[in-house]
């Protein structure tokens, strides 16, 4: 999803996306800590800069980045999940 001119969005969602956003980003992502719709901070994942946002209890999270690392960080995703059977689809 296109935001704006300089960022895009990418959404992971399901019950190992936490896992999956975790083998990267160096935030504490147990639901204790970063827990809850509406939270969000600003990190880095793999070698990206990222403003993660919990949108659904699910749990389901929009990362944000510069458009020019977003293929980047969603090809970082797939082969991240792949252990999990991450299922990956283009919007």
């Amino acid at each position: 999803t296109e935001v704006g001119e300089s960022l895009a969005c990418l959404h992971i969602a399901g019950p190992k996306a936490r896992d999956v956003i975790a083998k990267g980003c160096p935030l504490d992502l147990h639901p204790r800590v970063f827990g809850g719709v509406g939270h969000c901070a600003q990190s880095h994942l793999a070698k990206t800069t990222v403003i993660l946002h919990q949108v659904s209890e699910t749990p389901g999270f929009d990362l944000y980045t510069r458009r020019s690392f977003s293929d980047y960080l969603w090809r970082w995703l797939e082969d991240a999940g792949r252990e999990y059977g991450l299922v990956g689809a283009a919007s």
